[in-house]
């Protein structure tokens, strides 16, 4: 029986004896964990609050208001505003185009009974794989709270980092899910709680 929790609540049971993600149905989460007997899949996502047609709409919505504006100081006399207010439009679509690719990655994380395999889709596609033996999670706390905590899976001489994209709330659910699949949690300041 394969389950996916989000914050420690089920939310979907299937009894599909698969270990894929694209075989299920996604929980729309940052942090979302599917757990069978033996291997334990966390799936981890930046937020999406706006998918790519909304922000085409709202780019639409800023640059047709602003060229009406251009086009009128245009026929005043003023035609040097319309380079400027064709750049800046630019500059609008370029970004919210890259800030959305950005959310579109993932890294799905894959615990098994000897091998913990990080595999990370978006714009660079890679995995990498450690031995379940000698992995554990390094929480790396900062010294003054201000910027967030770090997760890396660390084994013998390589380490990886997850979950950059997180906050701070997903990055200790995170955390939960690790230690809850049996990969131990080591903190640089343990004093803290």
């Amino acid at each position: 029986m394969l389950r996916w929790t989000i914050a420690g609540q089920k939310i979907i049971e299937n009894s599909k004896a698969a270990c894929g993600f694209a075989m299920l149905p996604v929980p729309i989460a940052m942090v979302a964990r599917k757990t069978d007997s033996r291997i334990t899949l966390i799936l981890l996502r930046p937020n999406r609050s706006a998918s790519w047609n909304d922000s085409k709409r709202l780019v639409i919505l800023l640059t047709v208001p602003l060229g009406l504006i251009a086009v009128f100081w245009s026929f005043a006399g003023v035609w040097m505003i319309l380079p400027f207010a064709g750049l800046e439009a630019g500059l609008l679509a370029f970004f919210m185009y890259r800030v959305s690719h950005w959310t579109y990655q993932q890294q799905i994380i894959r615990i098994a009974p000897h091998t913990v395999r990080v595999e990370i889709r978006g714009r660079q596609n890679k995995t990498v794989k450690f031995p379940r033996t000698d992995c554990f999670v390094e929480f790396v706390d900062s010294e003054n709270d201000w910027p967030l905590p770090r997760i890396r899976l660390v084994a013998s001489a390589q380490y990886l980092e997850i979950g950059q994209f997180l906050n701070l709330r997903d990055r200790q659910q995170l955390r939960e899910d690790l230690s809850s699949s049996g990969l131990p949690v080591c903190r640089r300041q343990w004093w803290k709680s």
